[in-house]
């Protein structure tokens, strides 16, 4: 298992997230909502989107490794899409399994 999410695996352009957001497919469940879209490419690439509605700088930072390392945990996403889970507000107020149930109800 690898231990970060490569370079390959992030999504890292704005116009990414965008494209993404508004044409992906959407799911929610508890504090997150996954967005999936196929892309042409074939590679398949995860965002997060973690706002500062979510807390201070601290807990979002927090949130972000942990949710990276759920997703790491997860089975892979179909080929060629993208996806990127939004954090709602209070999602920093999840425990870690709250957040691993969450994720994988809607992976």
């Amino acid at each position: 298992m690898p231990k970060v999410l490569s370079k390959e695996q992030r999504l890292s352009r704005s116009s990414d997230f965008k494209s993404t957001v508004r044409m992906g497919t959407r799911k929610k469940a508890g504090n997150f909502v996954l967005y999936r879209a196929q892309v042409a490419g074939g590679d398949t690439k995860v965002g997060f989107i973690v706002g500062k509605d979510v807390g201070n700088a601290v807990a979002r930072h927090r949130l972000s490794r942990q949710l990276r390392h759920i997703v790491r945990q997860l089975p892979p996403a179909p080929a060629g899409t993208n996806s990127v889970v939004r954090c709602l507000p209070g999602a920093s107020k999840s425990t870690f399994q709250e957040m691993q149930r969450s994720l994988a109800s809607i992976w």
